[in-house]
This record gives structure tokens, sequence and C-alpha cells, in this order.
């Protein structure tokens, strides 16, 4: 099946408003308590099993987690803002600037590299996850865009993109299945945003109002090799290919203790994908959905308490590659964050969903499991608030 356009959303950004790479490449005008502010996460990130079955990737782990990310706006004395990030899930430099060309045009230029990239390759059978082929890789990249208000809130962002793939086998690779070839790609993206979320000005945390991001891109790439899983399933990647994407973040404030969330991301993309659709830092799949709906409890402005529940449908290749599955799968959890004043953040998340398949806490491994955990602090340097 080809590439049919539809919209889609799915819940990319963290819970209580941590920062991601995932986040910082997606969504493209968030506002922000802090006019400048150097931020390390560090501590514990877990995944437990429900049945344990190493040889498929189904473990328990436990290791370390965090990142570390700096804002500052008007930087180097001009109308502009740097975002810098690094942590377990990739790095990244971004730079907009409103001068550049214009001050109804804003332009950005953006730096971004994952070094512990899994591909988890598969399908599922009676509603558990069967891979038949994973390796790891490395990804860097660059994009430049260039935005204008469309209207108060909504903004057009488009422009060109380059990235370099490549591709290693690991110990959890079939001695049967050859991996893609390294290749580079280039292409064009758009975004179209429509934003009116407000930020408590004490706290930091969303009150109320939206975000929502739709993607859309064209790459084409000098991919060659049929990869695969030899005599049984190997395809070439086209050469070109669509693909989009969504985010959505909404709040309301229903009293000065509770505040509800929603939040959906999805994807949609060609079957022939492979590469994309079986990313492991996302649900696996060429057309997924996930979203959470939480309430969050401020217990004044330390504490900040929100259960969720979660949603998860996609539709991914079957086993005999030659149709398609459709699954859906439920969960839920509980984030928390006690603050110590501006400085220092204690942090705790735990989910669980019935899907096995979701993304490694390893950054040697590619193990997974329906039960994942944080428990950490954040810390904060020379924050000058908005």
């Amino acid at each position: 099946m080809g590439f049919r356009l539809s919209v889609v959303l799915v819940a990319v950004a963290a819970p209580l408003g941590a920062q991601t790479y995932a986040d910082l490449t997606t969504v493209r005008g968030r506002p922000s308590a802090w006019g400048q502010v150097l931020q390390v996460r560090a501590g514990v990130l877990g995944s437990l099993a429900g049945e344990e079955d190493p040889a498929i990737g189904l473990d328990d782990e436990i290791g370390w987690d965090g990142h570390v990310y700096y804002r500052q706006q008007r930087f180097a004395d001009r109308q502009a803002t740097l975002d810098a990030y690094a942590g377990r899930d990739g790095a990244y430099l971004g730079v907009s600037e409103g001068e550049l060309v214009g001050q109804d045009t804003q332009s950005r230029l953006e730096l971004t590299v994952r070094y512990f990239p899994f591909y988890r390759e598969g399908f599922y059978r009676d509603g558990d996850f069967v891979p038949t082929g994973r390796y790891e890789g490395l990804d860097y990249g660059a994009q430049l865009t260039f935005a204008r208000e469309l209207s108060e809130g909504l903004r057009m962002e488009f422009g060109p993109f380059f990235r370099r793939m490549t591709f290693d086998r690991n110990e959890d690779t079939p001695v049967n299945y050859v991996t893609p070839d390294d290749f580079s790609a280039y292409g064009v993206r758009a975004f179209l945003e429509h934003g009116t979320l407000v930020l408590d000005r004490v706290t930091g945390r969303p009150r109320d109002g939206f975000v929502l991001t739709l993607v859309g891109e064209r790459e084409q790439n000098d991919a060659s090799r049929r990869f695969g899983t030899v005599g049984i399933f190997e395809t070439d990647l086209p050469s070109g290919l669509w693909r989009g994407r969504g985010h959505l973040e909404w709040y309301y404030q229903q009293s000065s203790l509770a505040t509800w969330g929603l939040r959906v991301d999805g994807q949609i993309s060609d079957e022939k994908d492979r590469v994309y659709n079986y990313d492991a830092q996302k649900p696996q799949g060429h057309l997924w959905v996930d979203g959470q709906l939480g309430l969050r409890l401020d217990f004044g402005q330390a504490l900040a308490v929100e259960p969720f529940a979660q949603l998860q449908f996609l539709r991914i290749v079957d086993e005999a590659g030659l149709g398609t599955d459709q699954e859906t799968f439920f969960g839920g959890g509980v984030n928390a964050r006690f603050d110590f004043g501006d400085g220092l953040s204690l942090v705790g998340e735990y989910s669980f969903l019935e899907n096995e398949s979701r993304p490694p806490v390893s950054v040697t491994d590619d193990t997974f499991g329906e039960h994942r955990f944080f428990f950490g602090l954040e810390v904060r340097f020379a924050g000058q608030r908005n």
C-alpha cells in the first residue's frame, strides 16, 4: 500500500514539562518559563517485562538516564534564541533568529544527532510482539527553516533538511538478517502549528490552552541494498518517501488544585519505509496513535502529581508480509515532581502499557517490557524566568 494522506495525532512531550529530544525537534513555538537556564537531569531509568524472554529482548533492565539542557534568549546580543540539549535520546543544537531575513520571518538552524538508536523490526502475533530483525546505528543531520505568523498563534515553517544514517549489526541481529546499507537523505519539511498554551507564572507548569503541531516531509535517499530476512522478507527502501506526524497538548484548569491534560502523538508513513517504521524509540508500524489523559493535582507550589490513562493504536505489516494488522493497547501510570524552589526538583515517573515493545532504556542493549519507571533529580543553574 502506498502512502495515503491523512491527519493523525499521537504523545511526544514528557510529562510535567520535562524537556526531550523529540519535543525539541517537533514543537516549534512552545512558551518557556525560562529566558535563560542550564538544567541537568540525572536518575535511574528502568524497564520490567511481565514475562522475561531475553532472546527476543524481553528482559528487566535498570540503568542511568538524564540530560543537560541550556536555553538563552537574546543570544549574542541579538533577537535570537539558543537551545542546546544532550541526553540519552540524542543531542540537539538550535538557533532561531528573527532578524536574518526580516522581522516578519524567523529563521531556524538545527543540528541533531542520535548516537544510541536501535531498530526493532517484527510483527504482532496474538497481541505479542515477535522481532525478526534487530540492529543499531547512528544518525545525524541538519535543517534550515523559515517561519511566518499566519495569524495570532498560528505559524507556518518550511525548509530543507539533510540526514546521514549508518547501521551496524549487534549480538541481537539474526544470522540470516541483512541490515540496511548506510545512506544519505535530503528533502523538505513543513510545520503547521497553532498554540494558545499558558504557563503558570509561579510554577511554570502548563495551566490552560493547547499546542497543536502537524509535520509533513518529503525525502529522497540514496539507499540501494535490499535488506531483511534472507529468502523470506527482503525489500528495497524506496528512494522517495512521504511522512507525516503530529503532536497535541491540551490543558484545562478545573480548579486551583486540578488541571486536566491531554497529550496525543501520531505518525503515518509508507509501509515500505522499514527503517523509519521500526525505529525502537517509538511504536513500531506505519501508522500509530498514542494518547494520554491525565489529571494533574498541584498541592501548593511545590508538589505536583499526575495520574493518567493511556491508549495506543497501531497498524503494522503482518507476519506474512502481505497485509497489515492493527493492534490496540491500554495502559496508565503516574508522574510526580517536588520542586525545592527554582533550583532543584525531585522527579518520579511510572507507566504500564500492554504493548511490550516499548522504547529501550539501555544504551547498549535493546531490551524492553511493559513496565517503565524513572526516579531522579533536576538541578537548574543561572535561571532567569520570563
